[in-house]
């Protein structure tokens, strides 16, 4: 945004800014030098809410999602840490059972199989 303004020089803020010896380029370089903080979630990873509860059975729920080894690294750390891995519980056959819903999973079936219109 402050490169934004600076850019613009018929901008007040900008010459008042090259008064007092900063412009474009002096701010660019300077954030180019900057490091990039890592994400990482503001939560501690050993703590969850709903700890034994989630889409899965017992503790394979939500909890440790983030954790897939000592020394694994992700791709997506916070995606890992907030979210739910509900193909990973499908593969380990860990999701409840969906009981009386069968029309309404054949109906999805149908809607997303198609070829040729659009999905609702």
């Amino acid at each position: 945004l402050l490169l934004a303004i600076l850019k613009d020089n018929d901008s007040l803020i900008t010459q008042l800014l090259v008064e007092m010896g900063i412009n474009y380029y002096m701010v660019k370089s300077q954030l180019q030098d900057y490091k990039q903080p890592e994400a990482k979630s503001d939560f501690p990873e050993g703590e969850d809410d709903d700890a034994g509860e989630g889409f899965g059975k017992g503790s394979s729920g939500s909890a440790g999602q983030g954790k897939k080894g000592a020394g694994a690294k992700s791709d997506t750390p916070v995606l890992d840490n907030f979210g739910i891995d509900v193909t990973k519980l499908a593969e380990e056959n860990s999701l409840d059972p969906i009981v009386g819903r069968e029309k309404e999973i054949e109906r999805l079936a149908q809607i997303l199989s198609r070829r040729k219109k659009n999905n609702p």
